[in-house]
């Protein structure tokens, strides 16, 4: 497997060009998603393949974009910008995607580009298969 590097120095994913339209659609149903659960004391948003949260479109010279973890992260409803993802579980079952994506969405926090707390975030560095009945539960 190629190793890529983002501009930030972190791992990312190599990606065609249908992952930006693919994440299109996160970015067109998660507002309205957010908005019609308003009255929910919590939502969830939970990612069983999460990648390093950056991506890169091979043969293009470099192109970025996020990936979907940390597009959730600034996720609000559409007509109550007070409303977001309450929580998040990002699993990776690739150290390397792991760590590059715990970095991120710390820095994230840090600096204010998160609507869902740090301690509202589980970063797993877990098989899917295996996480997600304890995710579940």
């Amino acid at each position: 497997m190629k190793n890529i590097v983002a501009q930030d120095g972190l791992r990312a994913r190599d990606s065609g060009p249908w992952g930006q339209t693919k994440l299109a659609f996160l970015d067109h149903f998660c507002p309205s998603a957010i908005q019609a659960t308003a009255a929910k004391h919590h939502r969830f948003y939970i990612d069983l393949f999460a990648g390093p949260g950056v991506n890169v479109i091979r043969d293009s010279g470099g192109t970025e974009y996020q990936g979907s973890p940390l597009r959730v992260l600034e996720y609000a409803g559409r007509q109550r910008q007070d409303l977001s993802f309450t929580d998040a579980v990002f699993i990776n079952q690739r150290r390397s995607d792991h760590e590059a994506l715990k970095t991120r969405v710390d820095r994230a926090c840090a600096s204010g580009h998160s609507l869902i707390p740090l301690s509202r975030i589980d970063i797993r560095n877990e098989n899917a298969n295996d996480a997600l009945p304890h995710v579940l539960a």
